[in-house]
């Protein structure tokens, strides 16, 4: 035997158990979260970070800038925008490996100069995590409450969410325990109000969409709820400046009357969005949310009316 047959023979024999451990993760089954604490350990880079669990999120991990710092991933290999509305946030961002469970999950991390959390290190989504089901878990179930099982879909920019087909249009309908309102894009709330009926109301205020940005929003209240098994979205807070494209909002010529507002036609238009965000004004009545990889299935445990 050569020298050479005998360097090639043992590093086959150094790789194999390598193989093996990359093939046969450590991997619990279920993890269940209170909805109150909803964070997961992770590591990057050896940096052990606090991370906070949501439905309502992109198929990314977004960290505080100072996170960031901390696991030391400098001015990552590339950038990235984040469009709220009108409002660009340019930010860095890399794939890297990130250490959850025993189990080294490859992720793409975002950051920019602004908060992603405000009590945690960063946020991520449940798909992101290596376990067949994530519940985020409420409070206890409760005699007469229904199971329902919707269908999921994962897609870059609506992350993990189920598909709403009305008409020829799907709006992409994420859920979140964190939220305290349902809030809809302003093409997610022309398409609705279209097929369910609905007014905007004159009220007006902002919710927090991301990174700490906040947009205006007017309640979009339904003349027929949405059904979601036992659960029933007859409001939403629409967003009338972002992604409304083409499509017309109830109302939408009253409201510009009479705040006066003037447009001019020299920002173009923004392509639609069609999505929904519904928070704990529906939810509320939900024990537990849960996402089920194999089935490909977010299950809710929801009291009736």
């Amino acid at each position: 035997m050569t020298r050479a047959e005998f360097i090639r023979r043992r590093a086959a024999t150094w790789a194999a158990p390598l193989l093996f451990v990359a093939a046969e993760p450590a991997r619990a089954r279920d993890l269940v979260l209170d909805a109150g604490a909803p964070f997961i350990d992770a590591e990057i880079n050896g940096v052990r970070l606090r991370l906070k669990t949501d439905f309502d999120h992109s198929l990314t991990i977004r960290l505080n800038p100072e996170a960031a710092a901390r696991a030391r991933l400098g001015r990552g290999k590339g950038s990235w925008t984040e469009i709220v509305g009108p409002i660009r946030l340019r930010g860095r961002t890399i794939t890297i490996p990130a250490a959850i469970a025993g189990t080294s999950v490859q992720s793409e991390v975002n950051w920019n100069d602004r908060q992603a959390s405000r009590d945690a290190d960063g946020t991520i989504s449940p798909h992101l995590l290596p376990y067949d089901n994530v519940t985020i878990q409420r409070r206890r179930p409760v005699a007469g409450e229904q199971l329902v099982s919707l269908p999921a879909a994962l897609h870059d920019n609506h992350g993990l969410h189920m598909p709403l087909r009305l008409g020829e249009r799907r709006i992409a309908l994420r859920f979140s325990l964190v939220r305290q309102r349902s809030i809809a894009t302003a093409a997610a709330a022309a398409v609705i109000a279209k097929h369910h009926g609905g007014m905007l109301g004159e009220s007006k205020s902002s919710e927090e969409i991301v990174f700490g940005v906040a947009r205006p929003v007017r309640p979009l209240t339904l003349d027929r709820p949405i059904l979601l098994g036992p659960l029933e979205v007859r409001v939403l807070m629409a967003r009338p400046a972002d992604y409304r494209g083409k499509h017309d909002l109830p109302a939408i010529a009253d409201v510009r009357a009479r705040e006066g507002i003037v447009v001019t036609g020299r920002r173009p238009s923004q392509d639609p969005m069609y999505r929904v965000t519904l928070g704990l004004d529906v939810l509320g009545r939900c024990s537990a949310v849960t996402y089920r990889r194999a089935e490909r299935q977010l299950r809710l445990r929801c009291a009736g009316a």
